[in-house]
């Protein structure tokens, strides 16, 4: 018996500031007549966002479709050209702050942002430094030497880029 492969995703970008009234798939039928490079595209709408002026979608596409976009970053949509780029979302769960999950999955107590602690929230926190609960536990479990002191939120945070980077490797840009 051969492992298998994990299945690799196709890439997703984000479109900026479609016009409100556009549904999704009114929105894929533009894509595809409007910018050449998409004829042949396979186009899966995932979701939209509000956004300040309009909606933001976020869409599923085949990895030759992808390079071809983002040599220009940009796409036709009816008179208009909008703004692209690659959507990567890190998930990270509020209740406990792990990586990986959501709190609709999550059995494990709140924690705090900024202490690591279970317990209590940010808002009620007393502790004077900052103690990020996944570069922390990353430490424990590994024996690694992160620096934990940043907050749990912290976009720099290291267990974040290397949940990145792993989410990189999941995905088939061609």
């Amino acid at each position: 018996m051969e492992p298998k492969r994990p299945i690799k995703l196709n890439p997703r970008i984000i479109i900026y500031n479609v016009d409100k009234d556009i549904s999704g798939e009114e929105l894929k039928e533009y894509l595809i007549k409007q910018n050449t490079e998409l004829e042949k595209a396979e186009i899966e709408v995932k979701f939209s966002m509000n956004a300040k002026y309009g909606m933001n979608w976020v869409l599923s596409i085949d990895p030759d479709s992808y390079q071809k976009l983002m040599k220009t970053k940009k796409v036709n949509i009816q008179c208009s050209r909008k703004n692209i780029k690659e959507y990567i979302k890190i998930t990270q769960c509020i209740n406990c702050l792990k990586l990986g999950h959501t709190k609709r999955t999550c059995n494990m107590e709140k924690c705090c942002s900024k202490c690591g602690k279970q317990g209590h929230i940010q808002s009620e926190c007393k502790a004077k430094e900052n103690n990020c609960v996944n570069c922390s536990h990353a430490n424990d479990i590994h024996k690694l030497k992160l620096d934990t002191r940043h907050n749990s939120h912290d976009k720099e945070c290291a267990c974040k880029g290397r949940e990145l980077e792993n989410l990189k490797r999941r995905i088939n840009y061609g």
